[in-house]
């Protein structure tokens, strides 16, 4: 009755113990969402399943004036609810919150058939301006100011009296390739994003190049390339999913091209094509049916729709970025994809998947058919320690007729002393049938214990090509000891206060 009283007290205390750890998650959550609900001056302008998560994204905007890289981003799944993911950057400003509510951005026109969209946007310091925005050096921080986006992709910073003070890469909708011409004045705005695909390039390609302004026939020695299996572009395209531009104003790299490219080779495994419109469409006569052949297997391509208005464009480099790190992490590029678009969800409507979602950036290694094959297994129980054991187990070469096989053995048990006759063998062919390895071990001299592992045994010629025989022993009691505690156990049982003694000493 004791016992049982003792388990459940014990029972108890490891059911208050985790208690708090169970029901502190579901408070953890409470405390975000009520944190969230307490938040002032929010805007929720992303709420969108991506992949499997549920995702809400929520900007600081006080009185139609965007804070910007003030966020709020919530995961949740959408089966429980439960939260994956909270994050939150957050100014306070409520100093300068009359001055952002008095702010007067009307007093300059502007022809509005040229714009894609525009908004009153908040600096609160410099380094706001990350790495996609330039302003002029009389600006002052915090800077209050309009952020204009044109339809053909350019971004300008306005003061309130509607002079430039400022501008934002331009989005890659017209003029442009790989990384290429864009105006006389700015030949190359996305080195960046080049430049950051190819460091990611180089983790997963033998060699790369990575070019800019290149010509239309350097792009065509590279994609005829059979051995060029991942391409990115970042171009203007000028609205066409078709086409982007190469070197020059007006000298487009096109679809047809691409085709008459792709014509002796397989599909690309994985290309990024950013240009503006590059996934508008995905069907016969596009970049990114061209680059796939067709296929929805064993490739894939990922790029942009309508970037040049796309608001998400100021993190595309962030969210390239997202995309690169997760895939090289193992995850399928679909979901590394996916992941890069709940992370960045302002950009999601812009940028589009298709092909086969279940490939990987690492590509795995062709299977080979193996020569080598083994059969045999070891199990010795009660065996005395110092003891000597005895086996054995087949080797034989199951490759192709006349084929040629040389083994060995190269890892056994740590434990005991290990004898393999034979150890190796060469120039063993199908024809020769079996080898019998005989296999002596003497166990180690430790009582009542139990051993494991395995011995591996490989094609010389091709390490991959191995086998794997598992091995255990258990070793048992003395006899000589077994023999005391028996007495022990009747001396005890003859004279029970030997119990108690025992009892104190151990």
């Amino acid at each position: 009755m004791k016992k049982e009283i003792v388990i459940l007290i014990i029972g108890l205390f490891i059911g208050l113990a985790f208690f708090p750890i169970i029901n502190g998650s579901q408070n953890y959550e409470n405390q975000i969402l009520i944190q969230i609900s307490q938040t002032q001056d929010k805007l929720l302008t992303e709420e969108k399943i991506i992949g499997d998560m549920h995702v809400k994204y929520w900007q600081h905007v006080i009185n139609d004036v965007v804070i910007k890289n003030d966020y709020i981003l919530l995961q949740e799944d959408p089966e429980d609810n439960n939260i994956i993911k909270f994050e939150k950057e957050w100014t306070d400003i409520q100093d300068l919150r009359l001055d952002i509510m008095q702010m007067n951005l009307n007093s300059f026109k502007i022809d509005e058939n040229n714009v894609a969209w525009m908004e009153k946007v908040f600096f609160p310091e410099v380094n706001d301006l990350k790495n996609f925005y330039s302003i002029d050096n009389n600006q002052l921080f915090p800077l209050l100011c309009w952020e204009v986006r044109y339809k053909n992709g350019n971004t300008i910073l306005y003061d309130d009296d509607g002079n430039i003070i400022g501008d934002g890469i331009p989005a890659p909708n017209e003029g442009f390739s790989l990384s290429g011409f864009n105006d006389a004045s700015y030949p190359d705005p996305w080195l960046e994003w080049r430049l950051n695909a190819d460091s990611w390039l180089k983790e997963w390609c033998d060699s790369t190049t990575s070019i800019s302004l290149p010509t239309i026939e350097i792009i065509s020695s590279y994609v005829s390339n059979p051995d060029m299996n991942i391409f990115y572009e970042i171009a203007h395209s000028v609205h066409l999913p078709t086409r982007f531009q190469a070197n020059a104003e007006g000298i487009y790299y096109t679809a047809d091209q691409l085709h008459n490219d792709m014509e002796n080779r397989d599909p690309i495994r994985f290309a990024m094509l950013c240009s503006c419109e590059a996934m508008r469409e995905t069907g016969p006569g596009t970049l990114s049916y061209e680059c796939r052949k067709g296929e929805l297997q064993n490739t894939v391509t990922v790029g942009y729709i309508g970037m040049a208005d796309c608001p998400g464009w100021s993190v595309s480099l962030e969210w390239q970025d997202y995309m690169f790190h997760a895939m090289n992490s193992n995850y399928t590029i679909k979901d590394a994809y996916n992941l890069a678009c709940a992370e960045y969800p302002t950009i999601a409507d812009c940028v589009l998947f298709a092909g086969d979602p279940t490939v990987k950036i690492w590509q795995p290694e062709p299977e080979k058919n193996p020569d080598l094959k083994c059969e045999g297994a070891f199990s010795w129980a009660d065996i005395k320690p110092g003891a000597t054991v005895n086996g054995s187990f087949i080797v034989k070469n199951i490759g192709d007729a006349d084929s040629i096989l040389n083994w060995t053995i190269t890892e056994h048990p740590n434990w005991g002393t290990w004898t393999f006759t034979p150890s190796n063998g060469d120039n063993v062919t199908p024809e020769d049938g079996i080898v019998t390895v005989n296999v002596q071990v003497i166990a180690p001299d430790t009582q009542k214990t139990n051993f494991s592992g395995q011995i591996k045994i490989e094609n010389k010629e091709n390490t991959s090509d191995y086998e794997i025989i598992n091995v255990s022993l258990t070793t048992c009691k003395d006899k000589e000891i077994n023999s005391l505690l028996s007495l022990i156990e009747k001396l005890i049982h003859r004279f029970p206060f030997l119990e108690k003694i025992l009892n104190l000493l151990l």
